[in-house]
C-alpha cells in the first residue's frame, strides 16, 4: 500500500500531447513534485520532458504507474508493467464490468495475478496523498486530516471541488475495485495517526466481513453514505461500478454493529467531516424569533439548549434593546446590525456554560450581512452560521465560506448528531 500513497517515481501511460486530456491533466498535476516519467508512443517530448514510448524504455526503478488509455490497450500496458516489475498500478480507463464487458475485466485480473499487480480500478479517477494529486481533478487540494474513499469517482470530483477548507490527507477512487476495495483502504488509514476521520461513499461493498472487522476495531470515526438506497438507485449502481447493492435496512443495521455512522447526503457527511467532536450544550443567537424556534426543533433532538447564567444576563442587558428574549435563544430582535452580534458574542465568548453556537440570521431591513459574516470570521468558539435568503445574504456567504461551511435551512442540523459527544 505504501507505494499507492508514498510514490518515489510515477509513470503515467497515455499522457497526450493535447492539454484537458485525462493522462496529460494528471501529469499536469504530478511535474515538479515527483519524478514523473510521461509515455505515449507517438511522442519524443511533453512540455519540454523526454516522452518514453514504453514503460520499459525507462531505465528507473518505478513505483507507481497510471494507466490512462482506452481500454482495448490495457492488457499489453498491463503486461509490460508487469515485465517492468511495477507492483502498484491505478488504472484510470473506463470500459470494463461498469459497462457489461467482463470478458475485459477478467482479462486484467489474470494478468495482475500474473505478476502479483496491485490495482486501483480500473474506471477510477485516481489518489491524492499527503498533497500529491495524482488525480484528473486540478483544483486546489489542501492538505488536512480527513480520509475519503470514493465508488464514485465524478462525484468525488465535486467533493473535492468543495472541501478546500476541510482539508483532506487522502482522496481514494476505488473504481471498479478488481483486485483492491474499499475495505482494504479502510485497513490501511486506521493505522495512520494523522488522520482524524474517514469518509466513504459505497455503493456495495465488496470483502464485507474485512469491512466490518476493519470498522469495528477502529479508533477513528467512519462516516458512510450509501447510493443505491432504492430499487432504481441499485440498478443504477450496477451500471455505475459492477456494484451489487444490499438493502438499506439491512446496511444500515450492519453499519451500527461496525460503529459506523451513517449518513444520508454529500451535505451531511462533509459537515459531519469539518468539525471535530464537541459537547452537547447548544447556544442560538438569532435575529428572528421564527428561525430560532426552528433551530431549537431541531437541534432538541440531540442536544441541549443550555440555560443562559444570570450573571451573563444582566451583561447582556447593558448591550441588548429591551425587548430581547432573555433567554435561549438570544433572540437580538429584527434590527439587529452587525455590531449587536458582536456585542453579543464578545460576552458570551468570554464564557463556557455552552459547548457551540448557532446564528441565525434572516436579512431585515436594518440588517448587515456582510459585516455579520465579517464579524463571525474572528472568533475561536465552535460556530454554526445558518443564513436564510438568497441575493441579499450572497456576498455574506462568500465571506463565511472562507471559514464555515454555511448551513441554509435549519433540518441541515441534524448533521449536529454525528459530531456531538
Amino acid at each position: 500500500m505504501e507505494k499507492f500513497f508514498r510514490p518515489k517515481s510515477i509513470a503515467i501511460i497515455g499522457v497526450n500531447r493535447e492539454k484537458g486530456k485525462v493522462g496529460r491533466t494528471i501529469f499536469e498535476n504530478l511535474k515538479g513534485n515527483i519524478k514523473v516519467y510521461p509515455i505515449n508512443p507517438n511522442a519524443d517530448r511533453i512540455d519540454n520532458i523526454k516522452c518514453y514510448h514504453s514503460i520499459l524504455e525507462i531505465r528507473d526503478k518505478i513505483d507507481l504507474a497510471i494507466i490512462a488509455v482506452n481500454s482495448k490497450l490495457v492488457p499489453n500496458t498491463l503486461e509490460e508493467i508487469g515485465k517492468k516489475g511495477t507492483k502498484n498500478v491505478i488504472i484510470i480507463s473506463s470500459g470494463f464490468s461498469e459497462i457489461g464487458n467482463k470478458k475485459l475485466a477478467d482479462k486484467i485480473k489474470r494478468i495482475a495475478n500474473k505478476y502479483k499487480t496491485k490495482i486501483i480500478g480500473p474506471n477510477s479517477m485516481g489518489i491524492i496523498s499527503n498533497g500529491l494529486n495524482m488525480t484528473f481533478f486540478n483544483g486546489k487540494i489542501k492538505n488536512g486530516d480527513i480520509g475519503f474513499i470514493s465508488q464514485s469517482g465524478a462525484l468525488g470530483s465535486g467533493i473535492l471541488d468543495i472541501t478546500e477548507k476541510i482539508g483532506m490527507k487522502y482522496f481514494i477512487s476505488v473504481g471498479n475495485q478488481i483486485n483492491t476495495s474499499i475495505s482494504d483502504f479502510l485497513e490501511y488509514m486506521n493505522n495512520d495517526e494523522g488522520l482524524s476521520k474517514i469518509c466513504i461513499y459505497a455503493e456495495g461493498l465488496k470483502n464485507g466481513n474485512k469491512f466490518f472487522k476493519a470498522s469495528k476495531k477502529s479508533k477513528k470515526d467512519i462516516i458512510v453514505l450509501k447510493g443505491g438506497k432504492t430499487r432504481k438507485g441499485k440498478k443504477a449502481a450496477k451500471t455505475h461500478t459492477a456494484a451489487i447493492s444490499t438493502d438499506y435496512e439491512i446496511w444500515k443495521g450492519v453499519m451500527k454493529q461496525a460503529n459506523v455512522k451513517v449518513v444520508e447526503s454529500i451535505r451531511e457527511m462533509l459537515l459531519s467531516s469539518y468539525f471535530k467532536d464537541i459537547g452537547r450544550r447548544a447556544l442560538i443567537i438569532t435575529n428572528a424569533g421564527g428561525l430560532g424556534v426552528l433551530i431549537s426543533d431541531e437541534i432538541s433532538k440531540f442536544s441541549k439548549i443550555v440555560k443562559i447564567p444570570e450573571n451573563i444576563i444582566k451583561k447582556l442587558n447593558s448591550v441588548l434593546p429591551p425587548n430581547w428574549s432573555h433567554g435561549n435563544p438570544i433572540d437580538i430582535v429584527g434590527d439587529a446590525n452587525a455590531d449587536r452580534y458582536k456585542k453579543v458574542l464578545d460576552i458570551i465568548s468570554k464564557y463556557k456554560f455552552f459547548d457551540y453556537v448557532i446564528i441565525g440570521f434572516t436579512p431585515q431591513a436594518m440588517s448587515e450581512p456582510n459585516k455579520t459574516a465579517e464579524v463571525l470570521m474572528k472568533y475561536k468558539i465552535p460556530i454554526f452560521p445558518v443564513f436564510i435568503g438568497k441575493e441579499r445574504i450572497s456576498k455574506a456567504k462568500e465571506i463565511l465560506n472562507k471559514k464555515f461551511i454555511i448551513i441554509e435551512d435549519p433540518i441541515d442540523l441534524k448533521f449536529l448528531r454525528n459530531i456531538i459527544k
